[in-house]
């Protein structure tokens, strides 16, 4: 997906961070990074637009439903204002690419990649490690409010 207004001092994690909340966001096959793109200027200064790749393409509808015409912080606007979320247009990149022949080995490395991702798209916690982030999650990580259940004079009769 095409994302523009980015503010131009956020970073790769940053844009992780949120996007990752709409679906599990594709690899970089050989180094495992996110693929997130930070388009950049002629002095090599973030533009304020930026790829995001999604290992599924239904997380790209829902980013665009939930991210599209927001602020990429709450409560601070990018360099253009809101967000703008869409669909990436492939069309020129598919014209100028010639097919190449891949080997065993990175057909191995694509399958073995496209495997972990599904397990971490399986994984309702997200976690790399779930054991690892017991240890080192506080008590207030993650809670969950509920409003408006009941009233005080309910909760004067129950008890």
């Amino acid at each position: 997906m095409y994302v523009t207004s980015v503010p131009h001092d956020a970073t790769i994690d940053e844009i992780q961070s949120v996007f990752s909340k709409f679906g599990v966001i594709a690899e970089e096959i050989d180094s495992g990074a996110p693929r997130i793109k930070i388009y950049q200027d002629e002095n090599g200064k973030p533009k304020g637009d930026v790829l995001v790749v999604y290992f599924r393409p239904e997380s790209v509808s829902l980013a665009i439903t939930m991210l599209d015409d927001t602020d990429f912080r709450m409560g601070q606007e990018g360099p253009a204002g809101k967000m703008s979320v869409k669909e990436a247009d492939y069309s020129y990149k598919k014209q100028q690419e010639v097919p190449t022949q891949q080997s065993t080995k990175d057909k191995k490395k694509i399958v073995k990649r496209a495997k972990k991702l599904n397990d971490k798209l399986a994984d309702w916690s997200g976690d790399e490690d779930i054991s690892e982030s017991r240890a080192t999650s506080g008590r207030w990580d993650k809670v969950v409010v509920l409003k408006h259940m009941f009233t005080v004079n309910e909760l004067e009769v129950r008890f």
